[in-house]
């Protein structure tokens, strides 16, 4: 069973901030998810594991490390209803990743994008370049 848990990193960054972070442990080994946002350690409630009242946008980080804790917490769950035995970051490389197309699959929706638009001559010149490139 893994766990999560919210907490502040111990370095900072040039501008002195401590970025908030998500830590995944499984197995006694531990991963980070970053979620991109980095605050003072004065304004950082250790107890709580929130952003303080202190900070301009305080409600509005608590509600995204709320929803990033919540959406980890479910994809978490879901790996444990597989009864996916992975280690620390394999659940993290799940937790992240937004999705698993590959560039043709992406090549293929972009020439469906240009025939509904009715670009018909981008289509012909970008069909032998997708081509080339999976040929290559």
């Amino acid at each position: 069973m893994a766990s999560l848990k919210v907490l502040l990193w111990d370095k900072k960054n040039k501008e002195g901030l401590y970025p908030i972070a998500i830590r995944i442990i499984k197995d006694r080994k531990p991963s980070y998810i970053y979620i991109g946002h980095y605050i003072d350690k004065s304004q950082w409630d250790e107890d709580n594991r929130k952003v303080k009242k202190s900070h301009p946008n305080s409600v509005r980080l608590n509600n995204l490390i709320a929803k990033k804790l919540s959406e980890a917490n479910e994809k978490l769950l879901d790996l444990e209803v597989q009864k996916n035995d992975s280690s620390s970051r394999a659940i993290k490389k799940n937790i992240t990743s937004k999705n698993n197309s590959s560039f043709f699959a992406q090549a293929a929706v972009h020439m469906e994008n240009l025939k509904s638009s009715g670009k018909y001559n981008r289509v012909e010149a970008d069909k032998p370049r997708i081509k080339h490139f999976k040929e290559f």
